[in-house]
């Protein structure tokens, strides 16, 4: 829909390379608008409107190609949730992918860390779209991006409640069952050099060894270190 847009315009190629420069510097604002609409506060296309997946009223928009790829209609309600879950999930499989690497221990622990890394998270996607909402243009571009506000509540419930399930989950089965990550394996131990010694059996008391069919015993002793032999002497060092 954006190529046919924008063969539409019909631009002069300076024009057109105009355009595509512009369209290059909006993408980070289409990308929050993106993450808007996957939190359900959904973002704004002009003054009085919203764009979300349960509800889409934005009426005529300008003619710009990026925007032809906002939805024209709301979703169905089963589609909407599967939308609305995709944070969520997102948001688990980062605490797992944190838990691994830093293992909490205690669920508490892992709760407190997976809610809270959700809450930046949220807070710093907040301000972002702060930044990215604004005027476009004239009386009817007026309200153009995602809502901070709007966004905040939802991305802090997604986020949050991901973070900690997926967290607590790793703590209490993902850790006994996958194990810590590599990286926490201290390796195995170098063992101290040890001298093995054999042992005769004690005589019994008629002065003779027991012949019991018992192995001899064994008896290992650590190694002292070796010591280093002193440095040569020069040959013109007095005696």
């Amino acid at each position: 829909e954006a190529a046919a847009v924008m063969a539409k315009l019909d631009l002069a190629t300076p024009d057109a390379i105009t355009l595509t420069v512009l369209m290059a510097a909006l993408l980070p604002n289409a990308v929050l608008c993106a993450v808007g609409y996957l939190f359900g506060s959904g973002f704004a296309l002009g003054a009085d409107t919203v764009v979300s997946p349960t509800s889409v009223d934005v009426g005529s928009v300008p003619a710009l190609p990026m925007l032809a790829a906002a939805p024209s209609a709301a979703l169905p309600n089963w589609l909407s949730t599967l939308v609305l879950a995709i944070p969520l999930l997102l948001s688990a499989l980062a605490a797992v992918w944190v838990q691994r690497r830093h293992h909490a221990g205690h669920p508490r622990t892992a709760a407190l860390i997976g809610g809270g890394g959700g809450l930046l998270a949220a807070t710093v996607l907040a301000g972002l779209a702060a930044l990215a909402h604004g005027a476009a243009g004239d009386a009817r571009l007026a309200d153009v991006g995602p809502s901070a506000l709007a966004m905040w509540g939802p991305a802090v419930l997604s986020l949050g409640l991901g973070g900690v399930v997926g967290a607590v989950g790793y703590a209490m089965f993902g850790a006994s069952r996958i194990g810590p990550a590599v990286a926490d394996d201290p390796g195995p131990r170098n063992p101290e050099p040890t001298e093995v010694f054999e042992v005769a059996p004690a005589p019994d008391a008629a002065g003779a060894t027991g012949d019991t069919g018992d192995t001899e015993d064994t008896v290992r002793v650590p190694l002292p270190e070796p010591q280093r032999p002193p440095a040569p002497r020069s040959a013109g060092s007095a005696d």
